[in-house]
């Protein structure tokens, strides 16, 4: 069971309404597992549910046998999370969220992480904008820097909502490539994209969603 991610009847409700309503899924290690829809079919809220950046209204689900949540930090600092919207703060530097990050994940001084840091920036050709506030980046620079926050702790479980978005086909290429990397060192990598082609040549199995449930 190392590693595996198990989704028991999650469900998120905004009064009477379902956003995300009682689905139950499992995903590997050592494989990405797309979670596929249309828009507003719920994915993002799943994610958020996973990531414990959003409470569950019933159901729960495990990651390497523990109880995930908003509260459980074991699950958390094994988590890597790129969000579909923000994931950055506009008044931080490109390198302070990689000094927030090391400290938030517990990484060691900066001569321990710092190398991973800059290796990250430099593949995602953000590296020059490093010491530049994230508020003068652009939408797919943003997207770029919220991928390399999430992997900067190498992380045994990803979660990564649309990172294609807004981003230079070159960027799609190294991003995928960073995706599938995680993913052979044995991480279980949630991808959401509405990118069917991507999909197509990086999961090893897909998910889909309708109207909050799955089909």
């Amino acid at each position: 069971m190392s590693r595996v991610l198990v989704v028991d009847r999650l469900t998120r409700r905004y009064g009477k309404n379902a956003a995300v309503d009682g689905i139950s899924f499992t995903a590997e290690p050592a494989m990405i597992t797309g979670l596929l829809g249309h828009n507003g079919c719920g994915k993002s809220t799943t994610l958020r549910m996973l990531a414990g950046a959003m409470k569950a209204s019933s159901g729960s689900f495990t990651f390497n046998g523990i109880t995930g949540g908003v509260d459980s930090l074991a699950v958390k600092y094994l988590t890597g999370y790129v969000p579909d919207i923000g994931g950055v703060f506009p008044r931080l530097s490109g390198w302070e969220h990689m000094q927030l990050a090391s400290r938030l994940f517990r990484l060691g001084p900066e001569e321990q992480w710092a190398p991973r840091a800059k290796d990250l920036l430099e593949k995602l050709e953000i590296a020059d904008a490093a010491p530049a506030l994230a508020g003068t980046y652009s939408h797919g620079m943003s997207r770029k820097l919220s991928t390399a926050i999430a992997l900067l702790s190498d992380p045994q479980f990803l979660l990564v909502d649309e990172p294609f978005d807004g981003v230079d086909a070159a960027g799609v290429t190294t991003i995928s490539e960073l995706l599938i990397g995680r993913a052979e060192a044995g991480a279980t990598v949630v991808l959401s994209t509405h990118l069917l082609n991507v999909a197509e040549q990086l999961c090893g199995r897909t998910v889909h969603m309708t109207k909050g449930r799955l089909v």
